[in-house]
């Protein structure tokens, strides 16, 4: 099946000329003209790649890339775009595009930069398959056996560890895990995580109800050279809030007690913090001083 593509860029011209190229390559693509429709694509497709412009009408090609990336979109983004100085393209990059492209431009270089984001985006999938495959034979004969309890209930403290398995294991609330094995399980279900998903959750969790600056979590996960933008460490919290914050609702839900929105709580104009042990008995809804702000 060919990869779909999501051209956008308010020239028709342009639009025509990168669709033609490649679709001659093989290539099925989409196009639109502005920055809102880009956005209403993106939600409702799943684009193997996207072709950015930045001066697009009603949503500018930097606002549209923030927001798929908040809303946990991660695609490859090449940005097409007439702004050609080195901050703009530094800006573009550490936004979370994964190249840039000038005005004027060689469809044929735009093609094989294509070519090589998308072969990128096809060995990280693999990588992640083979991580699965690799997972799924181990657990067979190994179980972490992880606490049954929902998040935050009173039969957990925080940084507990089960003497039953690993000393590597880290629980706070239902969550567990195993810095040997690099498994995070929430109750008896498996989270597949990326390394520095793994790296930063496993950091949050050795200091429940701490609250970090998003420059801490960079030196501490990331290290002091670190050159990328602390808008990576809101990328990674808005992923790991994804993948774990529905099985904590899930299990508290069946047990019918209430939590917290997320167990990743937002401190304004500070950073995070990770919830350590909220009251079943006495958090609600209506009265919850450990929701996400």
């Amino acid at each position: 099946m060919p990869k779909k593509i999501l051209i956008v860029d308010d020239e028709e011209a342009i639009v025509r000329l990168v669709s033609y190229h490649l679709e001659r390559d093989g290539y099925h693509t989409v196009s639109c003209y502005d920055g809102a429709t880009a956005l209403k694509l993106i939600r409702e497709n799943d684009f193997d790649l996207v072709i950015l412009d930045i001066m697009l009408p009603e949503l500018s090609g930097w606002d549209v890339l923030r927001i798929a990336r908040n809303e946990g979109r991660f695609f490859p983004v090449i940005f097409l775009s007439a702004r050609n100085e080195e901050v703009d393209r530094v800006a573009g990059l550490e936004l979370g595009a994964d190249d840039y492209v000038t005005k004027p431009f060689s469809p044929r270089e735009l093609v094989a930069r294509v070519r090589a984001q998308l072969r990128r985006a096809d060995m990280a999938n693999l990588a992640m398959e083979d991580k699965e495959l690799m997972h799924n034979s181990t657990s067979q004969t190994r179980s972490l056996k992880p606490n049954t309890e929902p998040y935050g209930s009173e039969a957990d403290t925080p940084r507990h560890i089960d003497e039953s398995v690993d000393k590597g294991t880290i629980r706070v609330g239902c969550i567990a895990a195993n810095e040997h094995t690099r498994e995070v399980f929430v109750s008896d279900k498996p989270v597949d995580l990326t390394a520095k998903e793994f790296d930063l959750l496993v950091y949050m969790m050795k200091q429940p109800r701490i609250v970090f600056t998003r420059g801490n979590l960079l030196s501490a996960v990331w290290g002091y050279d670190f050159e990328g933008d602390t808008r990576t460490v809101d990328v990674h919290i808005s992923r790991l809030r994804q993948k774990i914050d529905p099985l904590i609702q899930e299990i508290s839900k069946s047990q019918n007690i209430d939590c917290p929105e997320s167990f990743l709580e937002t401190v304004r104009g500070v950073g995070y913090k990770l919830i350590s042990k909220p009251d079943p008995k006495t958090t609600s809804k209506s009265n919850n001083d450990f929701g996400k702000s």
